[in-house]
């Protein structure tokens, strides 16, 4: 079937219908949004669409929880996130850095629900100086599990110069051997070809 039919159901569902419907209404939008990898000019149209219909719903499900609330209402928070800025939605991207920046000063800035999604929006958009940040952290990080996720923050920016220090980082001592493999994956997530010749020069 054309996808324009799924999109019209997209269009047809109302933003309060169940949380669990509007999280998988996103996880397709996401896929859909993959088989326009390096098509900017047809992918801008479609992330507008997607935007379009899942902003009103993260609207009603804000940043913040809400005492009682469903736990699917917790999970599509943390989806929306995710989704929104991958598709590269400039205020959740923003609000992502903003809380991040602010939670040196106020721990309440980034709830403990939220650590992971908000450090990858700001990973995966990152610049050299909030890049180099990250790699700080994680050289001076102690608990491993912390240590480990942080190094694989550092694979998954957008910015190709910045995939690249990933990747030469990825061949050194420094992340451990053990993240090496996880981290060259991680750049192939947004920069495919990047990563396999880089796999197949080393």
């Amino acid at each position: 079937q054309p996808v324009s039919d799924y999109l019209d159901l997209a269009l047809a569902t109302p933003v309060d219908a169940d949380p669990q419907i509007w999280g998988s209404i996103a996880g397709n939008l996401e896929n859909i949004d993959n088989y326009y990898r390096g098509d900017a000019k047809r992918q801008a149209p479609f992330r507008e669409f997607a935007i379009a219909r899942l902003a009103p719903v993260f609207a009603r499900t804000g940043w913040q929880a809400r005492e009682g609330e469903a736990t699917s209402v917790a999970i599509l928070r943390s989806q929306l996130i995710g989704v929104l800025s991958g598709l590269g939605d400039a205020a959740v991207i923003a609000e992502a850095r903003r809380r991040h920046a602010a939670q040196a000063s106020n721990p309440q800035a980034v709830p403990v629900a939220l650590r992971k999604t908000i450090l990858a929006v700001v990973a995966q958009h990152a610049d050299t100086a909030t890049w180099e940040q990250l790699h700080a952290a994680a050289r001076a990080e102690k608990t491993p599990l912390v240590k480990d996720r942080l190094y694989s923050m550092l694979s998954i920016t957008d910015d190709e110069a910045l995939a690249r220090r990933a990747l030469d980082l990825a061949l050194t001592d420094e992340p451990g051997a053990t993240n090496s493999a996880s981290m060259i994956s991680e750049v192939s997530g947004s920069h495919p070809d990047l990563a396999f010749d880089f796999a197949v020069a080393h």
